[in-house]
């Protein structure tokens, strides 16, 4: 849960700092984060999607996929 806040986190950071449409490698990088923190979770099967529109807010729009979900025990049992 921790990682998952922290990428949270660098990803507000660097969509705040930008005000132009985000460039290609802002997207990357909000990517690499959102699966790196995913794959905790998921076998992921292919890389993430991310859209992000702005308007009066910010819409951010994810996709992926998954094979499966990882066991339950996998998450450390804290949960």
């Amino acid at each position: 849960m921790r990682r998952l806040r922290e990428s949270a986190l660098r990803a507000r950071d660097v969509l705040e700092r930008e005000k132009q449409p985000l460039s290609e490698g802002c997207r990357a990088l909000i990517a690499r984060d959102v699966a790196a923190a995913l794959s905790e979770y998921f076998v992921l099967t292919g890389s993430i999607r991310l859209k992000v529109e702005r308007g009066e807010k910010v819409k951010i729009t994810l996709e992926a996929e998954a094979e499966s979900i990882l066991p339950f025990a996998s998450f450390g049992g804290g949960l």
